[in-house]
Parts: C-alpha cells; structure tokens; sequence
C-alpha cells in the first residue's frame, strides 16, 4: 500500500517512480488518475453507495467532462472490474 500511495503522491517519496513505464512524477493530475485509482483499506464514502457506483468514480478520469454522464463504455469498464474483483453480488 506504501507503493500505491507514493504512485498517487499522497505520500512524500525518494528514488524513481515509474507507472507504466512513465515517470510517475512527471504525470499531471489527470494522466495519474486515468492510470492509477486509490482507495485505503480504511477509507469510507461521506455518504451511502452502493458498489457499483463506488467503482464507477474511478471511472470519472476517463470521461471527456468531469461532470458528463457515464456512458456504455463506463458501464462495461465497471461491470468488467466487478467481475474480476468477484463483486458482482455486492
């Protein structure tokens, strides 16, 4: 979990970082965002969610607009992920 919160910048860091092969430093906000999502083991939502809403705000960096609607392609990512992580039923 260090690794990931170094990646994401939410912890100061020494050495080389690199996600997918790119500096991880030299990403802007939304370059990081689109490749890397983190959530803590303790984190919570300030308000109810259900699963599939909750994996859906990754989703939001991957949009044209941050406030546009999510599309088919955000439905599949996210069913996808749900599926993967074994989720489904949650």
């Amino acid at each position: 979990s260090s690794l990931l919160q170094a990646l994401a910048q939410l912890i100061p860091s020494t050495g080389t970082l690199q996600l997918d092969g790119q500096d991880a430093r030299a990403l802007t906000p939304q370059q990081r965002a689109v490749q890397l999502a983190y959530l803590g083991q303790g984190d919570q939502a300030a308000w109810p969610l259900c699963v599939e809403d909750f994996v859906g705000l990754g989703r939001i960096p991957h949009r044209q607009g941050w406030l546009s609607g999510g599309g088919d392609a955000d439905s599949r990512a996210v069913a996808a992920a749900l599926q993967l992580t074994r989720l489904e039923e949650l």
